[in-house]
């Protein structure tokens, strides 16, 4: 009989760990939008071989993320906001573009902290935050670093649902960003593909005139949210 109750016991204790989690964590598939590591800002690749970093919970306890290769781990959730990595596996794919391969050795390592030999007991804390249809994931690990992801793609569309352009592009001198209708513009940053902050501004045009020909990450904050575009300075 003392046993019988132990097991019931111990399966309400588990299913109230699971469903304890924020469903929305299972019902997305999450896209990375920038990994902040020692407040440096470093943005995914969108090329013809990595398109977007994604990411996806499945229940009970997988976590997987996506560069080259397949980022595949087992999880236990702490707590309600919290979960560590119990056990993991990598495939071993070559990028074939360098710049895949930079990104990708930065984002794996978010999840490893340096200081300790036993990457199991390193906690996790997560938090999703909603506007509107717009999910906004953030993990951080126990160095505040942070990797931020969204619930859809940024892309091109999603500036034209926020009802605004950003143009030249690619730019010589002076990007513009034209706002309608009710969003309001509140901060502009540009980043260096090593995630340099660069320029930052709060009118509607940034003077590219002094920065390098390159790639670079315009991120243009709203009172409707914030969107990453990609710029190439002539």
């Amino acid at each position: 009989m003392i046993k019988k109750i132990l097991i019931i016991l111990i399966s309400i204790f588990v299913n109230f760990d699971f469903y304890a989690q924020d469903s929305q964590l299972f019902e997305n598939t999450w896209y990375l939008n920038k990994v902040i590591i020692n407040g440096n800002n470093s943005f995914p690749p969108s090329n013809s071989e990595v398109e977007f970093v994604s990411a996806i919970f499945t229940k009970p306890n997988i976590f997987r993320t996506f560069v080259c290769n397949t980022f595949d781990t087992e999880i236990d959730f702490s707590n309600t906001d919290e979960f560590t990595i119990t056990s993991y596996s990598l495939t071993l794919i070559l990028c074939n573009l360098q710049v895949n391969s930079d990104f990708e050795g930065v984002y794996f390592d978010f999840f490893f902290d340096q200081s300790t030999q036993d990457p199991y007991t390193i906690p996790f804390l997560y938090e999703i935050v909603v506007n509107g249809n717009r999910k906004v994931l953030t993990i951080t690990n126990v160095n505040g670093d942070m990797a931020i992801y969204a619930n859809e793609i940024l892309s091109n569309q999603d500036f034209d649902v926020l009802s605004f352009t950003i143009f030249p592009n690619p730019v010589k001198d002076v990007l513009q960003v034209s706002t309608q209708n009710e969003v309001e513009l509140k901060q502009i940053q540009v980043y260096d593909v090593m995630g340099k902050l660069v320029l930052e501004g709060k009118s509607a045009s940034i003077d590219f005139t002094g920065l390098a020909s390159g790639l670079y990450f315009v991120e243009v904050e709203t009172n409707q949210g914030v969107l990453v575009k990609r710029v190439v300075k002539e």
